[in-house]
């Protein structure tokens, strides 16, 4: 199919939601995952995708303790190259979509990453409904998280495209003992349905767990660290602990940022995400290949990016939208 995409002769601000438009998602999902998530977001909101993120998906005790091992995980040891690597993957699948080879050789890298800590946390990787959340998570935190603010989150054709990306990546995912995640769990029937599970699951009776609470509290103050000045922190860290579900606070024991303070972190996402929905023309550059072309003067690459790649070959690399619009 061949695709349409501005270029400096047919200048058009907002030609994303119009080419979704165009798009069926039964047989284009593909691309509409890909248009949903790799042009309008940029490094700080992938940075809060990740830092929001993380402490969700370690709400079960057993699998927090697989990410922090007592203290010796790279998410507190090497917070900046965890959040890079952990990042990169997924934005490679978005760029590429379950069946090719570049998410392939990443989803296996990771189920290679997971067989290797489970010799010391089996627990933390052997339960296929751990998986299920994770990935459902992934699939719908941007959704929640812009419903809750009021916004439309994603249209009906968005979410059934959603859906049927991360059903086959979660094909893919496999237990350290090599069983395919999905034939020993099954995955929800809808994109609705994944929003279901993810609050279920959030919502089962989690101990309180005192080393989640150090590593969200972590999280929190790194992305403040990084997009924040010294006296601004206390907002940047609101910024994520605002978003966090009061299943979620509970079990990781992390108090809510006061309620003027939670009032102003939420409509400072709220208006960044407007202003990229629905203000600011869109990008004619993913935020992959924006990365990539500022490597090539000397800003630093993606180390998964760069592995990847690597092992397929070059001719994988880049997305197929910004292709088509060089000359």
């Amino acid at each position: 199919m061949a695709i349409t995409h501005p270029t400096r002769d047919k200048p058009t601000r907002k030609w994303i939601d119009r080419r979704i438009a165009e798009l069926d998602p039964e047989v284009d999902y593909v691309e509409i995952v890909r248009l949903t998530t790799l042009y309008r977001a940029n490094a700080m909101q992938m940075d809060w995708f990740y830092t929001v993120g993380t402490p969700a998906a370690g709400i079960s005790p057993a699998v927090n303790d697989a990410v922090l091992r007592n203290g010796t995980g790279k998410f507190l040891t090497q917070s900046v190259k965890r959040r890079d690597d952990s990042v990169d993957h997924l934005l490679l699948w978005f760029e590429h979509g379950p069946d090719a080879a570049a998410t392939k050789k990443s989803i296996s890298m990771v189920n290679k990453y997971h067989a290797h800590f489970a010799r010391d946390y089996p627990t933390g990787f052997s339960d296929p409904e751990d998986y299920i959340y994770i990935l459902c998570l992934n699939a719908t935190l941007v959704h929640i998280a812009s419903t809750s603010l009021g916004l439309r989150g994603f249209t009906p054709k968005q979410q059934r495209a959603a859906y049927l990306f991360w059903s086959d990546i979660t094909d893919q995912f496999t237990t350290p003992a090599g069983q395919s995640v999905t034939e020993l769990a099954q995955f929800p029937a809808s994109f609705a349905d994944m929003v279901a599970y993810v609050h279920d699951y959030q919502h089962r009776p989690w101990p309180v767990h005192a080393p989640s609470r150090d590593g969200t509290l972590a999280g929190a103050d790194r992305f403040a660290a990084t997009w924040f000045p010294r006296p601004l922190q206390f907002f940047g860290r609101a910024l994520i602990t605002a978003f966090f579900p009061d299943d979620l606070r509970r079990a990781h024991d992390v108090p809510a940022p006061p309620k003027p303070v939670a009032w102003a972190a939420r409509r400072f996402m709220k208006t960044m995400m407007q202003l990229s929905d629905s203000v600011l023309s869109d990008p004619v550059e993913t935020y992959l290949d924006k990365r990539r072309r500022k490597s090539l003067t000397g800003a630093p690459a993606s180390a998964v990016d760069t592995a990847v790649h690597r092992s397929i070959g070059p001719a994988a690399a880049g997305c197929p939208h910004l292709s088509a619009a060089r000359p």
